[in-house]
C-alpha cells in the first residue's frame, strides 16, 4: 500500500466469531482533507494480515465516520455512524457490515439533527 496519509490514529479492535481481529484506524492526509478517513485491517488469530481496506475517502463526502462497532451473530462486524453525501449537506445516519473477506454492505438513514438529543441514542452502545 502506498502511504497516502500524514498520521494514523488507532480507534478500536473487534474480534469476529472465527477469531479474526478487525483493527480500525483513522488516517489523516492534511494535504487532501483535514478530517481523516477510516481504514480497517483484518488479521487472523495467528496475526497474519488477511486484508486492508480503506472505507470512504479523504473527503467530507462519501466518507463514513464510524462511531460504534459490534460483532453480529452471523459473524460480520456491524458499524454505525454518520456520512455526508454532498458538500454542505446535513449528515445522515449510516450503517455498515463487513465480513471476514472484507466485503462491506452499507445503508444510509435519515438526516441527523445535531440540536436534538435523540441522535445520542443512535450512536450509543446497545444494551
Amino acid at each position: 500500500i502506498a502511504k497516502k496519509y500524514d498520521e494514523q490514529e488507532a480507534q478500536s479492535v473487534v474480534q469476529d466469531k472465527a477469531g479474526n481481529y478487525f483493527v480500525y484506524i483513522l488516517e489523516y492526509n492534511q494535504k487532501v482533507y483535514r478530517g481523516g478517513s477510516e481504514r480497517v485491517l483484518c488479521y487472523d488469530k495467528t496475526g497474519k494480515l488477511l486484508w486492508d481496506k480503506l472505507i470512504g475517502q479523504f473527503s467530507e463526502v462519501n466518507n463514513p465516520i464510524v462511531s460504534y462497532l459490534k460483532r453480529t451473530d452471523d459473524g460480520r462486524i456491524y458499524m454505525r455512524g454518520h456520512i455526508k453525501l454532498k458538500t454542505g449537506a446535513k449528515a445522515m445516519f449510516w450503517e455498515g457490515w463487513i465480513n471476514s473477506k472484507g466485503i462491506m454492505t452499507q445503508k444510509n438513514g435519515e438526516e441527523i439533527d445535531w440540536k436534538k438529543d435523540d441522535w445520542k441514542k443512535r450512536f450509543s452502545p446497545e444494551d
